[in-house]
């Protein structure tokens, strides 16, 4: 076979091809798009989860931890106060009055260290309060944080699909250039290798350079 006849030979076959090539071109970059899309998604939502648990670790948590402390510093002047007031009353307890004549006396300090008993009663009540909301704190603060790396983990899981997904969108590129450019050697070799058929034919490869903008991967959390 006459080269002429090879080379017409081969022109009908990529021709009749023709559409397919550019039509999975076109497929691949719309894929690609859409690629970005979920990359972009990916590291925004990665940046966010980072954000916030950057937000607990330096806002929330010293909040938490301060309250604890001065629920702490409490809970020891209760411990002393109401040593001191069970002590008072042991010691009153102890010396009961018989006579008439310190009677008053003795009923006045009664009375005294009941009002100061009802008030370490009362104090107690607060502090249980203040505990129980420390320990609710405290676990709010450990879900939200658990919740967050789970939203981490989530992003950079999906960043990696799509980053894997891109590469092999640019691996079938790579091909579809190469049939590309020799679809368009051979309809130069025929003559017909106007701007305008090389591109509707052949299609229009334009995808170098697609990784110079990706956007940042979402970080791992922090070790628990």
């Amino acid at each position: 076979m006459k080269l002429t006849q090879l080379l017409a030979v081969l022109v009908l076959g990529t021709v009749a091809h023709a559409s397919q090539l550019t039509d999975a071109i076109q497929k691949d970059m719309e894929s690609l798009k859409g690629n970005d899309a979920a990359l972009a998604t990916a590291s925004s939502a990665g940046a966010e989860a980072s954000q916030h648990y950057d937000h607990l670790k330096n806002d929330v948590l010293p909040l938490i931890q301060g309250a604890k402390a001065r629920y702490e510093a409490d809970v020891t002047a209760f411990n002393m106060d109401s040593g001191a007031v069970g002590s008072a009353i042991n010691t009153h307890n102890a010396n009961q009055c018989m006579e008439e004549a310190c009677a008053g006396a003795y009923n006045a300090e009664r009375d005294r260290l009941n009002a100061q008993a009802e008030e370490i009663r009362s104090r107690a009540r607060l502090l249980d309060q203040r505990r129980d909301g420390l320990t609710t704190m405290y676990q709010n603060l450990s879900t939200d944080t658990q919740e967050t790396f789970a939203k981490m983990k989530q992003a950079r899981a999906d960043y990696d699909q799509a980053l894997r997904g891109r590469k092999a969108i640019e691996n079938d590129l790579y091909k579809l250039r190469v049939e590309s450019a020799g679809c368009k050697v051979l309809l130069k070799a025929t003559g017909q290798g106007t701007d305008e058929a090389l591109k509707v034919r052949c299609g229009n490869v334009q995808f170098d350079g697609m990784e110079s903008n990706l956007p940042a991967p979402p970080l791992d959390p922090p070790a628990s």
